[in-house]
């Protein structure tokens, strides 16, 4: 079973949680509901309004951006728009899920903690969906991290600041970035975090895992 959207809303000082439930197959990246991120556009099952760019689609694969879970990767709508994966990399990626496992608990306790802080104080709904392999958070905050933060990744789960995904040019980018942190993730295991504190020591926020991603990201996305 996959918890595909999951919204907690405060009503004065008592959450109250509504979930779509619905079948994916384990360890396979991009499977599941597409991206409830994108508000109007996701409630109502097209792209016709809403916060994104009408009608846009940067893979051009026939599913818009705006319920594309992955806007940079061409795939059927089937698969949240996301490439089928074959066998081999579904075995290897659930073998990367398993290796950065405690990476991913850290990154699950961090969204729920940072959620339930902005639902109680700030009277701020966050949600939980599944795309792109990876669990999402979208929250109206980042607790830790710089202001212009729009989006964190840590083991299998990425957090995106409140609007961060609200237009299709830069929630392709935004998406496929962290999608990147996602495979790093899946090949350094544990290791990621000491490897990534050490290289932005040296070289600052602009180390050369981020730069990687954000190459990644660009050429996804045709840009």
């Amino acid at each position: 079973m996959e918890l595909t959207n999951l919204k907690i809303a405060p009503v004065g000082k008592t959450l109250t949680l509504a979930a779509t439930v619905s079948i994916f197959a384990f360890g396979s990246p991009g499977l599941g509901a597409f991206d409830p991120s994108c508000g109007d556009a996701f409630a109502t099952g097209g792209c016709s309004y809403g916060p994104l760019d009408i009608q846009t689609d940067s893979d051009s694969d026939g599913v818009y951006d705006c319920q594309d879970s992955c806007p940079g990767q061409s795939g059927p709508a089937s698969n949240g728009g996301c490439p089928e994966a074959s066998w081999w990399r579904t075995i290897m990626n659930m073998v990367g899920q398993v290796w950065t496992s405690m990476n991913t608990m850290l990154g699950f306790f961090y969204g729920m903690f940072s959620g339930m802080v902005a639902a109680i104080s700030n009277n701020n709904a966050f949600t939980i969906s599944y795309g792109g392999g990876s669990m999402r958070f979208t929250n109206s905050d980042l607790p830790f991290m710089h202001g212009e933060t729009k989006a964190v990744t840590i083991g299998n789960t990425t957090h995106y600041r409140t609007g961060s995904l609200s237009r299709a040019r830069s929630r392709c980018i935004v998406l496929e970035h962290e999608a990147w942190h996602v495979r790093q993730y899946q090949r350094w295991g544990p290791l990621f975090l000491p490897v990534y504190a050490a290289t932005s020591l040296v070289e600052g926020y602009d180390n050369w895992m981020e730069r990687a991603a954000q190459r990644a990201a660009l050429a996804a996305c045709g840009q």
